[in-house]
């Protein structure tokens, strides 16, 4: 989706998840048996459905506004992982804007 290392997401069964779109800017678009959810006005992705995982929904993490109180729990697809995706937490760190 993004071209990013990883991509982090939330998952949630089907039957706890509810839309609240009141401003009616929820958007998709279809690929196969996935559905991309995504911010009409802006392009942000949501989540995703598919097919043939219909008991859960895929909630990107960047779109929720209580993503820090979430620690990941699994890391899936991981054949294709990054060598330095497992050492990430050893290198240097800084804040946005430091130089």
């Amino acid at each position: 989706h993004n071209g990013a290392a990883f991509s982090t997401y939330v998952i949630v069964p089907t039957d706890k998840f509810t839309v609240a779109d009141k401003s009616n800017n929820l958007a998709s678009y279809r690929k196969d048996d996935t559905i991309k959810y995504f911010c009409r006005s802006c392009g942000t992705p949501l989540y995703n459905t598919n097919a043939i995982y219909e008991s859960i929904r895929l909630v990107y993490l960047g779109s929720l506004g209580n993503a820090s109180d979430i620690t990941p729990k699994i890391n899936v697809w991981c054949e294709n992982q990054l060598d330095w995706v497992s050492t990430i937490a050893e290198i240097e760190s800084v804040d946005q804007g430091a130089g």
